[in-house]
């Protein structure tokens, strides 16, 4: 029973990266430019990824909240403005895809 709650819930995690990747990623080149979006998400999985192994042990909101803080100095450095919801997801996109890679 428990392996197949985890089999679904794995399912339900990569159809979310997939609607993300689908739909949230073209709209967001469409609105800023194809290289900007590139940057942004290069710099967010970066990020994501240095946070996961810096402060393991930190909950997730302590995490996010330092992602989101770094994430807005390189949006700052590099003029671009996203609002808050934008940046959110961004950083859900790039945590869901660091959890489908590690499987």
């Amino acid at each position: 029973m428990a392996e197949m709650t985890f089999e679904i819930l794995r399912l339900i995690l990569m159809i979310a990266v997939f609607l993300t990747f689908r739909f949230f990623i073209p709209w967001m080149k469409q609105k800023l430019g194809n290289e900007q979006v590139t940057a942004i998400k290069t710099e967010t999985e970066k990020l994501v990824l240095a946070v996961q192994q810096m402060y393991p042990d930190e909950p997730g909101k302590d995490r996010l909240a330092i992602v989101t803080g770094k994430l807005k100095e390189f949006l700052e450095k590099k003029s671009l403005q996203l609002t808050d919801e934008q940046i959110r997801d961004f950083i859900e996109a790039a945590v869901k895809a660091m959890k489908i890679a590690q499987g």
